[in-house]
């Protein structure tokens, strides 16, 4: 081979590795923080009349030894809410579905060892509940692929179940 044809392959080679690196460079890996989470759900009345709005009240504590970094509570962010019908099928959601940004480390929350931090639904019509007996159950959620830098909790926890009667 002669010396251009080398000159260029190094080149390519090199230039190869830099936008290896760059793209290495670019990509954020968060630390999972380990930690245990309880999720409690409880709600202003288990019985309504059709149509009534009840507040539902979620309540996340760090059951663990740790102290944790974790998502701020917010609803379709951090946490979702379900009703449930007897055989199971979920009842639709009729609320908008939130569009959002990247989370940053602005949406984390320090939680120590037996502290919690508490979340407020009050638009319980959100979904359209009939007379009936229906389950409500709550999801705290985290994951990867947000703008966030700092070690933080990744993980789901579901919460106890309530039975909601419709009248």
């Amino acid at each position: 081979m002669d010396k251009k044809k080398i000159l260029l392959i190094a080149v390519v080679v090199i230039f190869m590795l830099a936008l290896f690196v760059l793209t290495l460079k670019d990509e954020q890996h968060v630390e999972q923080m380990n930690g245990r989470l309880q999720l409690i759900l409880t709600s202003e009345k288990n019985q309504v009349k059709e149509g009534e709005m009840f507040e539902i009240y979620l309540n996340l504590s760090n059951t663990g030894n740790n102290t944790v970094n974790i998502w701020k509570m917010s609803e379709q962010i951090s946490y979702d809410i379900s009703f449930y019908y007897p055989n199971r099928s979920e009842v639709p959601y009729v609320c908008g579905v939130i569009e959002r940004p990247s989370l940053t480390n602005e949406f984390l929350v320090e939680l120590s060892p037996g502290d919690y931090i508490e979340s407020t639904f009050s638009d319980s019509k959100c979904w359209n509940l009939e007379k009936g007996e229906y389950t409500l159950i709550a999801e705290y959620h985290t994951s990867v692929g947000e703008a966030i830098t700092e070690p933080y909790w990744i993980g789901r926890v579901e919460s106890n179940e309530i039975i909601i009667v419709v009248e």
